[in-house]
């Protein structure tokens, strides 16, 4: 809704918006008509909601793959969004369910957890979502990890120390596993055996291990 000023007193101060006293009903002020530009903008909202979502009364709800207060930023693996009644967007990004991983994050392999998605929760007391978070949306539509975490959603741990050069990570949900090359074995691939002895591989740094007997 656009509209003109209208009639106003031709002394109004324009800064502070007071207009002239009027003590007395037999004194009458010179007025104007303003030229003032009024709009009225309940259908408008940030940027259009960038086409991604619907205007309403100022507050913009996005389509499902958007977030943001324009809607601007496109969501990541593992993110759910809900409004509540204040059209306030509430989300949780590279969110997962099904498995919590332990704080120290020194974990075996255990093979048949099924990942499910994060949902709202139904008493709010308790947080908004449930299910882990180990990561941040970029707004382009990327996960990015902390640290040992990888995957799209950064839901899986990672192999340690790199399977210690010796052998491959599997990438697998929850906890990785280091696949060995033969001759060796190992949680992380760190122990070799030549005839009937084992030894013990030492990461001493990126270019030289220690052996040990053992």
């Amino acid at each position: 809704i656009l509209f003109y000023g209208g009639l106003s007193y031709k002394h109004v101060s324009i800064y502070s918006g007071q207009h002239p006293s009027t003590p007395s009903l037999n004194v009458t002020h010179e007025t104007l008509v303003s030229d003032d530009l009024w709009s009225l903008n309940i259908h408008s909202c940030p940027r259009n909601c960038s086409n991604q979502g619907t205007c309403t009364n100022g507050f913009c709800n996005c389509f499902p793959g958007y977030y943001g207060l324009d809607c601007s930023n496109i969501t990541c693996p593992g993110s759910v969004c809900y409004y509540d009644a204040d059209n306030a967007q509430h989300c949780e990004h590279c969110c997962y369910d099904g498995y919590t991983h332990s704080a120290d994050e020194q974990e075996e392999y255990v093979p048949g957890i099924r990942k499910i998605p994060c949902r709202r929760k139904s008493d709010l007391r308790e947080g908004l979502f449930t299910g882990n978070s180990n990561g941040i949306c970029d707004g382009f539509g990327t996960c990015q990890c902390a640290p040992p975490f990888i995957g799209e959603d950064c839901s899986i741990l990672d192999c340690q120390n790199d399977c210690s050069f010796n052998g491959y990570c599997s990438v697998e949900f929850p906890i990785s596993r280091c696949i060995c090359r033969p001759g060796y074995f190992g949680k992380h691939d760190h122990f070799i055996s030549f005839g009937s002895h084992l030894y013990d591989f030492k990461l001493v740094s990126s270019h030289f291990f220690l052996l040990y007997f053992i």
